[in-house]
């Protein structure tokens, strides 16, 4: 069999864009380590979900999550933290942050993923489904008990 051969412009382009490629990579790489020495600098304790990325790189997001680098940015948030004696909290993928009442605790199982707002049943308090995760999240990095279950740390 014979190797295929290019020409030399074909492999100038080649090289261009593995520089271009280089380039973005060590710009988000850069932009993450500056967030996580943020983030650091600023909180004790860190609180991040465990996303499955793999399966989220599998929908119509996939270009945007692989793009932000999540997985980066918690390696990032984890190693600095255990550096400062920081802690980082993993919230289960599969706890229910968003249909949890942060007043009352009811689950509310009826939410589908377009509903961004939402009303308790229980108790009447209106809800914004991030906002309220985000309180569940603060609740795990105080240690309190959520639903029948405490916080988890990664490193111990």
């Amino acid at each position: 069999m014979k190797a295929v051969s290019c020409s030399s412009n074909r492999r100038k382009q080649i090289k261009r864009v593995a520089r271009v490629h280089e380039k973005i990579a060590n710009t988000r790489q850069d932009f993450l380590h500056k967030l996580s020495r943020k983030l650091v600098d600023e909180n004790q304790v860190i609180v991040v979900e465990d996303l499955c990325v793999k399966g989220m790189a599998r929908t119509k997001m996939a270009k945007s999550v692989l793009d932000a680098g999540f997985g980066m940015l918690v390696n990032f948030l984890d190693y600095k933290l255990k550096r400062e004696g920081g802690k980082l909290v993993e919230v289960d993928r599969f706890f229910p942050s968003t249909k949890l009442c942060n007043c009352c605790k009811h689950k509310n199982d009826s939410l589908t993923l377009k509903e961004l707002e939402w009303t308790c049943p229980k108790c009447g308090t209106h809800h914004d489904r991030d906002e309220n995760a985000a309180r569940k999240c603060d609740s795990f990095s105080q240690n309190r008990e959520i639903g029948g279950r405490l916080a988890v740390s990664s490193n111990q």
